[in-house]
């Protein structure tokens, strides 16, 4: 615009150059990047009001609403909702032919899965029945798609409504069934829709939602083995699927482990696509199905998975299978919650509990190259298991306790989590002397109030002090996105 002004007509800026320039703050981590792209395309209104040639097009107004969808900013959904909105007054207004398009809905409705508003998932209802709305009457040219009626599903996917599961299965049912009709070309379920619905439907924890789990699975296998069908392709997220399924069920963990052995042995012994190579996450969700279950001596099970974990990783067989730190919380978790039986004693279990933890302390320059850093949880669910399996008259539980806090506060990672572990594994009095002047008198054994600015600084140093009063962060594993989302018009990165 300066250039402009002084006559330096090559310089003018362009609708190019302003979508560039919005682009790049998608990439950014500030925290004012929407309201600062959302200033760009203001800026493109009024100079293209004054006869420039900057207008905002379809992909200016896409790429402002999704810098807000990768903001951290708490008003973001809110935001590109209104974006949407604005773009369809203009056109409505007839003073742009620019109107929203599928991936305008899209992004938008993106924003609200990824939102943490307790009305988020009836917001992107709206927005969704808005879409359905324009494709009925013609509007824009916008169709049926699959992708926007999977980002409506994983929005179901990340709720808390009681009703998520039986929503996303009646979207699942709309799509199966007008698959192949006129306007719905673009739009059937595909890989991603029955990992969405999966996640979705087992959020109850019920057995038989495990079971269609499984049955879904079974569904998509047939259909992809019949059609070849890249879009239906089982992939390693549908198996994780479906574990955390039978996890969340908390019985039978040896459903999972039957698709844990058939798909190890074609992986190990046949070609299969490197999207369904079994990684960590995959047998994560192995170990959590025996350790959230109630069959006994499942303290054990997840050690020998643990185990068997380590022996595909440092064999070469699955790299991908290397334990990490939640892999070992996991194990860690089993033993802490698990009652003592005729198969597993406390002393069984608190053996595997030093075997598995002396796990995260390896050395990296190992053969396996360490298996990760305690955290919080780590910590926790040692106290837990002390505190669990070792009577309060045995002089262990007072060592282990104490030694395993000495540990901790070494690493700095002491935060009120542990703090509260550490108050049920010991007598009080060891506890208050320990804690010192932090203490406050007010506070019980079984909820210690504890000033963390009083504790030396060195205990807390890697802990947030937004979390040292609160419980521990949960610790999550991180997959390579090696998955695409296949249409019959793109391929686009999930």
């Amino acid at each position: 615009e300066k250039s402009q002004l002084k006559g330096r007509s090559e310089m003018t800026p362009n609708t190019a150059s302003f979508n560039i320039a919005i682009n790049a703050l998608a990439n950014t981590r500030e925290m004012n990047a929407g309201s600062r792209a959302e200033s760009l395309l203001h800026t493109m209104e009024q100079l293209s009001s004054k006869g420039m040639d900057c207008a905002p097009d379809e992909t200016s107004f896409n790429s402002v609403i999704n810098v807000w969808a990768c903001s951290r900013f708490k008003g973001a959904p809110e935001r590109s909702t209104a974006i949407l909105h604005h773009m369809a007054k203009r056109y409505e207004a007839g003073l742009t032919q620019v109107h929203p398009d599928a991936a305008t809905f899209n992004t938008v409705l993106k924003n609200w899965a990824n939102s943490r508003d307790v009305k988020a998932t009836d917001r992107a209802e709206e927005v969704f029945q808005q879409y359905r709305e324009a494709v009925a009457e013609g509007k824009w040219g916008i169709a049926y798609t699959t992708l926007t009626y999977n980002t409506m599903i994983n929005c179901y996917s990340k709720s808390r409504r009681p009703d998520a599961g039986e929503k996303a299965s009646m979207l699942f049912e709309e799509m199966k069934s007008n698959a192949g009709k006129p306007g719905w070309e673009l739009c059937s379920p595909d890989i991603y829709t029955y990992c969405s619905l999966i996640d979705t439907i087992s959020k109850n924890g019920s057995y038989e939602t495990s079971q269609r789990a499984i049955s879904l699975m079974v569904e998509v296998e047939r259909s992809y083995e019949l059609t070849g069908d890249r879009r239906l392709q089982p992939n390693i997220q549908l198996y994780t699927s479906v574990l955390k399924a039978i996890g969340r069920s908390h019985k039978d963990p040896h459903r999972a482990q039957t698709i844990a052995d058939r798909l190890e042995s074609s992986c190990l012994y046949g070609p299969v696509p490197r999207a369904s190579i079994p990684d960590v996450l995959f047998y994560n969700s192995l170990i959590n199905a025996y350790g959230w279950s109630d069959m006994e001596g499942r303290s054990q099970k997840c050690f020998e998975v643990l185990q068997h974990m380590v022996d595909l990783s440092e064999s070469g067989k699955l790299p991908a299978a290397k334990p990490d730190t939640v892999t070992i919380n996991s194990v860690l978790n089993a033993c802490a919650n698990e009652k003592p039986s005729a198969q597993n004693s406390s002393e069984d279990i608190m053996k595997i509990v030093v075997k598995t933890f002396e796990m995260l302390k390896q050395h990296p320059s190992s053969k396996s190259g360490g298996f990760g850093r305690p955290d919080q949880n780590s910590y926790a669910q040692v106290m837990a298991a002390i505190a669990n399996h070792i009577t309060d008259d045995d002089e262990k539980r007072i060592s282990m306790a104490e030694a395993t806090f000495l540990q901790c506060s070494e690493d700095g990672l002491v935060g009120n989590h542990i703090v509260t572990k550490l108050s049920t594994a010991l007598p009080y009095q060891r506890f208050q002397i320990l804690m010192g002047k932090a203490l406050d008198q007010d506070g019980t054994k079984e909820k210690p109030n504890v000033d963390f600015s009083k504790l030396p600084r060195a205990w807390t140093v890697n802990v947030p002090v937004w979390q040292q009063g609160r419980k521990g962060p949960v610790s999550r594993s991180r997959r390579r996105p090696t998955g695409y989302q296949v249409t019959k018009q793109s391929v686009r990165r999930q």
